[in-house]
């Protein structure tokens, strides 16, 4: 069974309170070495036994490191906070909760994928000038590198900061800091995955419920929340649910939905039901947590009660029907039953014409099944709703080109590249259609311009280098 995960409110909250007494950030007027702010001038490096009792846990370290961090920017900086490509949980916890904290302190903040991973010591005093390219090129002001290393058996929270502007580093900061037992199994967990019903449903859900209101009773429960969407993203649900269940409302909103999904995902099916229940008893007439109560059922196997209670939430809910509909095409989808899938996702993109999830789901239904004209009919009004994706694109030149309509499947591939030209499967397929139409210098020129827009890419690199070699 899982053991109930103890909050760490009290040090968030403690950690923030005391945070104004942090004097361990060095600001580029000193020299940049791990001093702590205020240090006189010319002092060495003070290490944190010199300053502290006792190690400071993760969650306090981080809420010291984003005092000092926000201490570094003027009013509307905006900082960019690095995320490697391929990094561990604890490192990606770092980031996650780092930006968490510049958010709630009113600071402007964005996490940017694909970065090289932090150093662990002694990072360079000036950024390489590639990497600057591509910050420059993403937008923002201050570059924010961080992460952990271990050294004599302790762990430290490292951090260093850029001016984007020259390159060069503002501040650096280190730290000792512990594990809670909370988050012990980040240094050696492994990502869990959701699968792609459960996608589906989690993508319906939220589109039913309302949004999580912008405040919060306390600053610590946001904290709290954040936290618990970072486990949920990394797919540890024993960790998400009971944070979830802990920190959100049991009401309608997209963090009550997480607990239920994270506490089924996790094998504690029981406690979903029950909590869930509770919450329909003070909330009876929520057609969002009655569909909830439909995937619970379904994952539960009794997909009778699923279509119970779907049929419970749309006569809750009826002016939005159509979400409810296309919740009953999921289930037949589930279910292996065509016709209630047909007719439930049919009928759900005619009553909601204007939400991207309803027309594509529809035209991947009939993909699947060779229908191509009416995947091409639905993956037209796809990329006609207002914010379509180049996946979306892409999947219409797929069907193009299927069906034979070559030429309309390459402008297909060219809208796509140009809303994501860095990157590699929509690249290589654009580039792969051109040549086998016998335009290879457009081909190459495909491949060049992705190639430039993701120098990092060893994909895009050597499919670039075997065109050219090729010509």
């Amino acid at each position: 069974m899982m053991q109930t995960r103890k909050s760490t409110a009290t040090g968030m909250g403690r950690a923030w309170v005391s945070a104004s007494l942090a004097v361990w950030l060095l600001l580029a007027a000193v020299p940049a070495y791990s001093a702590p702010l205020g240090a006189p001038e010319g002092a060495g490096p003070l290490g944190a036994e010199e300053r502290r009792p006792s190690v400071l846990s993760l969650e306090e370290a981080l809420a010291e490191c984003s005092t000092a961090l926000a201490a570094l920017g003027e009013p509307g900086v905006e900082y960019v906070l690095g995320a490697a490509r391929r990094t561990s949980l604890l490192e990606a916890y770092i980031v996650h909760m780092l930006r968490a904290h510049l958010e709630l302190g009113g600071v402007a903040a964005r996490r940017l994928n694909g970065v090289p991973p932090a150093p662990e010591s002694d990072p360079p005093e000036v950024l390489p000038n590639a990497l600057l390219r591509e910050l420059r090129g993403a937008s923002g002001d201050l570059f924010v590198h961080a992460g952990s290393a271990i050294e004599g058996g302790q762990r430290y929270l490292v951090a260093a900061a850029y001016d984007l502007r020259t390159g060069r580093q503002r501040a650096r900061m280190r730290t000792s800091f512990h594990l809670s037992e909370a988050l012990t199994p980040l240094p050696s967990g492994q990502p869990g995955r959701m699968g792609a019903a459960d996608r589906r449903w989690l993508g319906l859900l939220d589109e039913m419920v309302a949004p999580d209101g912008p405040t919060a009773p306390e600053r610590v429960r946001q904290l709290e929340l954040a936290e618990a969407d970072y486990f949920f993203e990394a797919g540890l649900w024993e960790m998400a649910g009971p944070a979830f269940r802990d920190a959100a409302a049991a009401s309608a909103s997209p963090h009550f939905v997480r607990a239920i999904f994270a506490l089924q995902l996790a094998g504690e099916g029981k406690e979903a039901v029950s909590l869930l229940e509770s919450s329909l008893k003070e909330h009876p007439d929520s057609g969002p947590l009655w569909a909830l109560r439909s995937w619970l059922s379904l994952r539960q196997g009794r997909p009778d009660d699923a279509i119970l209670w779907r049929e419970q939430a749309r006569l809750c809910d009826m002016a939005h029907e159509g979400l409810y509909c296309h919740a009953r095409g999921l289930i037949g989808l589930d279910e292996g039953d065509d016709e209630a899938a047909r007719e439930g996702l049919t009928r759900a993109a005619e009553l909601l014409p204007q939400k991207l999830f309803a027309q594509l789901q529809l035209a991947r239904f009939h993909r699947n099944r060779a229908e191509l004209d009416e995947a091409i009919k639905y993956y037209r009004r796809a990329v006609a709703t207002p914010n379509p994706t180049a996946d979306t694109w892409g999947e219409l030149a797929m069907a193009l080109e299927a069906a034979g309509q070559i030429e309309e499947g390459i402008r297909a591939l060219r809208r796509a590249f140009r809303m994501r030209s860095a990157g590699p499967v929509i690249t290589r397929h654009l580039a792969a259609l051109l040549k086998r139409q016998g335009r290879h210098e457009e081909g190459l020129e495909v491949l060049r311009r992705a190639a430039e827009a993701n120098p990092r890419s060893a994909v895009l690199l050597a499919a670039y280098g075997d065109a050219a070699a090729g010509m």
